[in-house]
């Protein structure tokens, strides 16, 4: 019988300490994924002001005019708006991958869609679309959802 409890109470302990060793492992990969998650936000966050920064002052304007630019800056505002495109579907792809908090997604879809709303961004879509291999579900998102300005 001494036998048997001992066996017992080595069970109990042996499932008690997986029990913690569980319940520690969870915290520390939920602690992991809200800094990864941090870091991420953050990184895009950069990404996105610098971009910002590269536009003309006047690029949200509705007389915004690409025929009004030089060569030059027509190159240079259209190179920014593929970085801001590129942006735009590497969010979407950790959207889709269930790599964003859904509140974080929910405020860049918001932005995506006031942006893509103004002539300038709708133009440029219109043709850096054609020659930049966006993949399908993010040209989807795009052509059918962004244009309606969110009303999904």
């Amino acid at each position: 019988m001494a036998v048997d409890t001992l066996e017992f109470i080595v069970t109990l302990l042996t499932f008690v300490s997986i029990l913690i060793v569980w319940y520690w492992s969870n915290k520390q990969f939920k602690l992991m994924r809200e800094q990864m998650e941090i870091n991420i936000f953050a990184d895009y966050t950069k990404r996105y002001q610098d971009i910002i920064m590269r536009f003309p002052e006047n690029i949200n304007e509705k007389t915004f005019s690409y025929e009004k630019l030089s060569d030059e800056e027509r190159t240079n505002v259209l190179r920014t708006m593929r970085t801001y495109f590129d942006l735009c579907s590497e969010e979407f792809f950790l959207h889709q991958k269930k790599n964003l908090d859904k509140t974080v997604w929910k405020e860049w879809k918001k932005g995506m869609c006031y942006a893509f709303k103004k002539k300038a961004f709708r133009e440029a879509w219109n043709k850096i679309s054609k020659d930049t291999g966006y993949y399908d579900e993010f040209e989807k998102f795009v052509n059918q959802y962004m244009w309606k300005g969110g009303s999904k």
